[in-house]
């Protein structure tokens, strides 16, 4: 792969994110310090959507494209119960997230003391020889991208047959968990996320190296306010090693692009595409194809056009998501670039 930055490049500043919390009160504490916070980037208050949403029981404005309060069933009603662990190295202390590949646990890092994040891989992955091997080589890749915007994998590791990864832990929350607070954020919020995750995209893409997943909750937001992507090269391979058929889709609807589920080439266009969608969610607060859309839906309907930012601002998330690869940004920092400029010419 080849992007219009070099590896030689001098290595931008790391950006700062300020997500103010909608509510007092709210469990949301790494939002709740941001506004204390010292960042770089520009302070913005935001001030929360007052609209009712479909589970609230009213339906929205006649003419108004609903806004979802979105929150991960997974999370909700996941087993938070520590598992045995024989490690004499790492001991678990509390799960810290939930998803379809397993549950996630802040533990301690006796040996060096700091804390880490472990994540038990599935079982049935454990008894596939072609799988582990597979696996590791991909894992191995991953644990070279070392970015101040990528969530550190430091290992892989077994634990009595169980394999597991070691990562570095974030003491934040996700952006799943922030929208489910805030509804949508401002656009100049916006913008400093889909920058942050562009310098993330564009390094690891440079390296040859896709992340094929990106959506709100694989998206950290740390109580020092700095943007880290989870997941690169290791959630989707272990959905393709673990599916029954060969036809296996990798990716997460609604952020899924269509050639993943047409089965055509990936590129640094795919990690766009879920980008796009990503901000397109932030901005309005609903995602840009409901949950439960069919493949169809998503490989061929047009998403409902952004009617609450400038057109500027929605041209260029409509770029980013466009259905066919090379109708979209070349690159993640080309994206970040034309919807800052959009943004300046607005703010």
């Amino acid at each position: 792969m080849s992007t219009d930055r070099t590896a030689d490049s001098p290595r931008p500043e790391k950006k700062r994110i300020i997500v103010p919390s909608r509510k007092a009160g709210s469990s949301l504490t790494a939002a709740a310090k941001l506004r204390r916070s010292g960042g770089a980037g520009r302070k913005i208050i935001l001030k929360p959507y007052k609209g009712t949403s479909p589970q609230d029981g009213q339906p929205p404005a006649k003419g108004k494209a609903p806004r979802y309060r979105l929150a991960s069933k997974a999370q909700d009603s996941a087993d938070d119960t520590i598992p045995t662990f024989f490690s004499k190295r790492y001991k678990l202390s509390k799960a810290i997230g939930h998803g379809g590949m397993g549950t996630v646990y802040k533990a301690r890092d006796k040996l060096l003391n700091s804390d880490v994040a472990i994540k038990f891989l599935p079982a049935r992955l454990t008894g596939n020889k072609t799988a582990i091997a597979q696996f590791k080589r991909e894992a191995s890749l991953a644990m070279q991208l070392s970015h101040e915007h990528i969530v550190k994998l430091h290992n892989l590791d077994v634990d009595r047959n169980r394999m597991f990864l070691i990562m570095e832990y974030v003491n934040g929350a996700d952006f799943r968990r922030i929208l489910h607070d805030s509804c949508s954020l401002p656009i100049g919020t916006v913008v400093q996320i889909v920058h942050s995750c562009a310098l993330a995209l564009d390094y690891a893409h440079e390296r040859e190296i896709l992340h094929l997943d990106l959506k709100p909750s694989n998206l950290m937001l740390s109580s020092s306010s700095i943007l880290k992507i989870v997941d690169f090269g290791t959630a989707q391979r272990m959905q393709r090693f673990l599916a029954s058929s060969s036809d296996t889709i990798e990716g997460t609807p609604p952020y899924i692009s269509p050639e993943q589920i047409t089965g055509e080439p990936f590129s640094l266009a795919t990690d766009v595409y879920s980008l796009g969608a990503t901000a397109y969610e932030c901005l309005c607060g609903r995602p840009l194809f409901p949950f439960d859309a069919g493949l169809d839906t998503l490989s061929n309907d047009e998403p409902i056009p952004l009617d609450n930012v400038p057109d500027d601002i929605a041209a260029v998330i409509a770029t980013a998501v466009a259905k066919r690869p090379e109708d979209r940004w070349h690159t993640a920092g080309e994206f970040a670039k034309a919807l800052s400029s959009a943004y300046g010419a607005i703010a």
